[in-house]
């Protein structure tokens, strides 16, 4: 009987340990839109209980929802982060071009070159939107 009574004992202490890791646990992911430079973030805890998934757009993703384009297809991953009872994961991606655009909370440019600059930025490639962004930053409004 003290045999089963220990063996008891030690299988509710083993499975209050692995609740307790399990349950402790908050995952974190933050993506970003490659074309338009917004972020989103969401936490999960416990691998169950997700919160709402919070938006952080910038003028570029406003300036394309106003003038109608779609760019729902451009979300990656851009970091990942574990917290657990004892110990943290980090991972991350490399950034897109479009990350440098936080910069600038407001558009640097007028109105209709703005959603000229927009429609191109959405549709470049990497290189060209580095270019872009360069172009941005010095000043230039001449975009096609």
């Amino acid at each position: 009987m003290p045999l089963t009574r220990i063996a008891t004992y030690l299988f509710i202490a083993v499975t209050a340990v692995v609740i307790l890791l399990v349950c402790v646990t908050k995952e974190t992911r933050t993506e970003i839109n490659r074309a338009t430079g917004a972020m989103r973030t969401q936490s999960t805890r416990c691998g169950i209980f997700k919160s709402s998934r919070r938006e952080i757009p910038n003028w570029v993703s406003s300036r394309a929802g106003a003038l109608g384009v779609n760019t729902d297809a451009e979300w990656q991953l851009l970091t990942h982060r574990t917290d657990g009872l004892l110990t943290t994961s980090r991972g991350c991606s490399l950034a897109p071009e479009a990350y440098q655009l936080s910069i600038w909370k407001e558009s640097p440019l007028n109105p209709e070159d703005s959603d000229r600059f927009v429609r191109a930025f959405i549709q470049a490639s990497e290189a060209q939107r580095k270019e872009m962004i360069g172009k941005l930053a010095d000043g230039e409004t001449a975009f096609p």
